[in-house]
């Protein structure tokens, strides 16, 4: 029933390829159209920004088939964007050198450009351009064999992107992880992660990593020789990329399925995958690839006894190696014609063959020796940059030690003036206040000395009556004027006693008044100016009066004529009023 199932489909699925090659024939040319289309487009730009993205464009379409071309443009996009773009740019630029220095095996300046693009993307805080360089910094890490490096990269990359929730990106994330544990044989992980890649990419319609996923599933079981349930996903992968048109897919799962059909000894199928497969990578012109479905024709060959054809194949597959500089094809080219020619009974080919297996065992082996030393490199130049790093946080972390130290001196002395400002602030409001108290008391002084002056006023007036009426009484000429004469001068003196005494204590309790009024008025005379001080005092005519011993009268007509030099003859302002303002 499972054959069956498996030849329906597999039935289904050429029909879909006898279709696809055709139409990805038709995509294949709109490509190289595409990449003319941009070299014109290029020529024709005026600013720096379009040409930018024109040599990043054509960067990325030429990645895939002629990457020495692709890293001059990859070159010069990173150039103009370090001229006369910002950061983005130049994170842009980096991302896609480090991509294609990797697939030129420059594992030491794909990583120069994958570190700077990571601390760029660092120093800038864009989260998803991080998670881009550390994807490549832990597939070169991977490709070097330092296993330990690559899953921390990996699992850093799936981090950011769960903490961003970009599907996407945790998709991508846990693939790599997934592969990553099949590189170790470590299976059952490998399926866990690559289930819950696929799972995302379903749930998001994601034909391509759908696609992806399920070739990796398929690696994981064909890698515990489960080749059914290999094949079952083999199939599937190919399916969707065939509706696609991912033509370079299409190519990589029908080699698949047919190695899996050549194990399984279904000749017949394995046959026309490997066709199928050749002549997808034939019209992408992938050398490395055509070389590999030539290496499993002539197993395919081996097996069938087809001897000729199998070193035919084997042939020209072990000239692609060497030219191109393959050297595990070379390698697996030299081991497979041994054995074909073991088979031939040719013992002389076969030894030559052997030797030149061997020949190209120690290149690979050098190889692997070059990556080890360019990985030791790497390190040395990581350790390098990790203590030049390290400085330079010590001598910021110096810079902000000795920035707190010289903050919190200033805010120390800055209290300390406060502090200052704050105590004298308060000595003057206390001098203030001690020296309203004090005029106050002054005063309250000046209003009892005035009251007692009044009080003094009043018996000497009564005293001076007396005396004039002993006067009227005397009989004696002399006696009378003797009398006359000592009340005059007693009030004469009294006069100008109270007077001296009042403008002392006066001018004390409001010193600048005299001055002011003179200013604004100087043409009041000293009997009007001792008016006003009495006025300034709230003292009623009456006690005026009663303290200068003027009449009543008197004094409201000289209210009237000082309210006429100060102006407020015909104003409501009372004379009191207006000179306690003063």
């Amino acid at each position: 029933m499972i054959r069956f199932i498996i030849a329906g489909r597999t039935c289904f699925i050429n029909i879909l390829l006898l279709f696809g090659l055709f139409s990805d024939g038709l995509l294949i040319a709109q490509d190289f159209r595409k990449i003319d289309s941009l070299k014109m487009v290029l020529d024709t730009s005026r600013t720096n920004k379009d040409k930018f993205q024109v040599e990043l464009e054509l960067s990325r379409a030429l990645h895939g088939n002629d990457p020495k071309k692709a890293m001059i443009y990859g070159l010069n996009a990173l150039k103009l964007a370090e001229v006369s773009l910002g950061n983005k740019e130049k994170l842009h630029a980096m991302l896609s050198l480090a991509w294609i220095y990797y697939t030129l095996t420059d594992y030491s300046r794909a990583l120069d450009f994958a570190f700077k693009a990571r601390d760029l993307a660092e120093m800038t805080h864009t989260d998803i351009e991080m998670a881009l360089a550390l994807d490549a910094i832990g597939t070169i890490y991977n490709d070097l064999g330092d296993k330990d490096k690559c899953s921390y990269y990996f699992f850093q990359e799936l981090r950011i992107y769960e903490k961003q929730n970009d599907l996407s990106g945790m998709a991508q994330a846990l693939s790599r992880i997934g592969v990553l544990y099949l590189d170790v044989n470590n299976y059952s992980k490998a399926l866990e992660y690559l289930s819950r890649s696929l799972e995302i990419t379903r749930k998001q319609k994601d034909h391509i990593g759908i696609s992806s996923n399920l070739n990796s599933i398929a690696n994981v079981y064909a890698a515990q020789n489960d080749y059914q349930k290999a094949l079952n996903f083999y199939m599937e992968s190919l399916q969707i990329a065939v509706s696609v048109r991912d033509l370079r897919r299409q190519g990589a799962n029908s080699l698949s399925i047919g190695t899996v059909y050549l194990k399984s000894r279904n000749y017949p199928l394995a046959f026309n995958y490997f066709s199928k497969a050749l002549q997808i990578f034939h019209s992408l012109n992938n050398h490395l690839r055509i070389a590999r479905c030539q290496i499993q024709f002539g197993e395919y060959y081996l097996s069938t006894l087809e001897l000729k054809m199998g070193i035919k194949y084997a042939d020209s597959a072990l000239d692609a190696g060497q030219e191109q500089g393959f050297k595990d094809v070379a390698y697996n080219a030299s081991e497979l014609l041994q054995r074909l020619n073991l088979a031939r009974k040719d013992t002389l080919r076969a030894y030559h063959y052997a030797i030149l297996q061997s020949q190209w065992k120690d290149s690979l082996t050098s190889g692997e020796k070059q990556k080890t030393l360019t990985k030791l490199e790497i390190q040395y130049q990581s350790d390098k940059e990790q203590h030049a790093k390290a400085i330079k946080q010590q001598r910021r972390d110096y810079v902000i030690i000795i920035f707190i130290i010289i903050l919190l001196s200033l805010i120390i002395i800055l209290f300390l003036v406060w502090t200052r400002q704050k105590v004298k602030a308060k000595n003057a409001t206390l001098q203030k206040q001690s020296l309203e108290q004090e005029l106050e008391f002054k005063k309250k002084e000046l209003v009892l000395h005035v009251m007692n002056m009044i009080k003094r006023n009043q018996i000497l007036s009564d005293l001076s009556e007396r005396l004039v009426r002993i006067e009227s009484e005397s009989s004696s000429a002399d006696s009378r004027d003797t009398i006359k004469k000592i009340a005059r001068e007693l009030k004469k003196s009294d006069e100008e006693d109270v007077w001296k005494e009042l403008s002392l204590r006066f001018k004390e309790v409001h010193g600048d008044f005299y001055n002011t009024l003179m200013k604004k008025f100087p043409s009041l005379t000293p009997n009007e100016l001792r008016l006003c001080a009495f006025l300034r005092l709230n003292m009623s005519s009456k006690e005026i009066a009663g303290l200068t011993g003027q009449q009543i009268s008197s004094l409201e007509t000289a209210r009237h004529r000082l309210r006429q030099k100060l102006g407020i003859s015909n104003s409501d302002t009372s004379l009191v009023t207006f000179l306690s303002q003063i």
